[in-house]
């Protein structure tokens, strides 16, 4: 996707869109809050009429609406509890339909937002077990990090997401690698081999490591009593 800005185009749009948001269709709501995101535009007052409009509608909205729409918010930092409700309630009649990315994009959105939903990350588990082997490598950092972030052990999500991040290894970025650290010691759970791959691949790109993803590794180490001694030397 190409961002391009242009302020009075998006000016013109923005007054347009609040003056007919309640004859939006659900993709209509969804595709907005998508593209307002994306661009990085904090227009609440479009904002707050596409959540209303989204509240409304909320179980006529498809899978990827559902997904996108709650990503929107969440990327935005936009906290907005009876949304974030209406879309988890929606979001529960069609998770076994989800995408690999609208599962990982759902939880990490409610996650960045700390919402806490406890029959919605039980039905996203489920789903992500059957799916895990067309996870892309983001999506299982992302999700790995989501269910940590928001405390909610599920030992079965943990043990495939693991598996999978092995055999992805050679594709996962600086910040997925960070990431699956960090939620694997955070949750207590320990897996040497994960670990010790995690490190090894961490060594290889360990200038593109943020100083956070180094910290998030070398954390996690010490958490598990792991020693990799090259990656911490490069570390230090």
């Amino acid at each position: 996707a190409v961002s391009y800005m242009h302020s009075p185009l998006l000016d013109a749009i923005s007054a347009a869109a609040i003056q007919t948001c309640r004859q939006f269709h659900p993709q209509s709501i969804s595709n907005t809050s998508w593209s307002l995101a994306r661009l990085g535009l904090m227009d609440r007052p479009l904002l707050d009429a596409l959540a209303s409009e989204a509240i409304r509608k909320s179980s006529q909205f498809a899978c990827q609406d559902l997904s996108n729409t709650v990503w929107a918010f969440a990327s935005l930092d936009i906290y907005n509890s009876p949304l974030l409700h209406a879309l988890s309630e929606a979001s529960l009649t069609h998770l076994a339909q989800f995408s690999p990315q609208d599962l990982a994009n759902s939880v990490w959105s409610f996650a960045t937002l700390q919402y806490w939903h406890t029959p919605l990350l039980h039905a996203i588990a489920a789903p992500s077990i059957l799916t895990i082997s067309h996870f892309e490598a983001q999506n299982l950092s992302n999700t790995a990090w989501s269910f940590a972030s928001l405390a909610f052990a599920h030992r079965p999500l943990l043990d495939v997401i693991s598996a999978a991040a092995l055999r992805n290894m050679r594709v996962l970025s600086a910040q997925d690698l960070g990431n699956l650290a960090w939620a694997f010691a955070t949750f207590g759970f320990a897996h040497e081999p994960l670990l010790q791959s995690i490190s090894a691949a961490s060594l290889s790109i360990i200038g593109e490591l943020s100083p956070q993803g180094q910290a998030n590794i070398a954390w996690s180490l010490a958490v598990f009593a792991v020693s990799h001694t090259p990656l911490l030397h490069a570390i230090a």
